[in-house]
């Protein structure tokens, strides 16, 4: 009967019971499901580690240089000096070009160490991937069932040329290959 008719409850129905099976609140029951979700995450770690392996492991003055541009934005904010004299260091004397609102939000990244914020801007570029992929193959991904994250982890490492060109820079201004 349905539920809120008033007819009395099936005895084996459970009141927080989705109706394929699962408790809300729970995404994940079973060893079975943890194994998928940890295959998913590898995968997609696999394509990416060798790439931000490669690009951190780089001469300083060649790894991330967009990230340089928007810490350099990001100070001079914090020092009240004016955004668009801003320039980074030599080699490259880039100037700062994006709109204020990106000095502003990489105004916290300021406070951390160069090294800290090369992993802080990768994690968050990663992250970011992971989402647009999440979101653009929704569709695609919900009909794997519950072997979903291993499609997104397979569709995220197939944009390994992207990957590869954003991490180079640090931003995605350079589109997908």
């Amino acid at each position: 009967m349905r539920a809120g008719s008033g007819a009395p409850r099936e005895p084996d129905a459970r009141p927080d019971a989705r109706p394929d099976g699962r408790p809300d609140g729970r995404r994940w029951g079973s060893p079975a499901d943890l194994v998928i979700l940890l295959a998913g995450a590898a995968i997609a770690v696999a394509a990416i580690a060798p790439i931000v392996t490669r690009w951190l492991g780089n001469p300083p003055d060649q790894r991330l240089v967009d990230l340089e541009v928007y810490l350099d934005g990001g100070r001079a904010v914090l020092r009240g000096a004016p955004l668009y004299d801003v320039l980074t260091q030599p080699p490259q004397l880039l100037p700062f070009t994006y709109p204020p609102f990106a000095a502003v939000l990489a105004a916290p990244l300021t406070l951390l160490s160069w090294r800290a914020a090369q992993w802080a801007w990768m994690a968050a570029m990663y992250a970011a991937l992971l989402i647009i992929v999440a979101y653009s193959f929704r569709d695609l991904i919900r009909r794997t069932g519950r072997y979903a994250p291993i499609a997104a982890g397979a569709l995220a490492a197939g944009r390994r040329g992207w990957c590869r060109r954003t991490t180079r820079r640090g931003s995605g201004r350079s589109g997908c290959s």
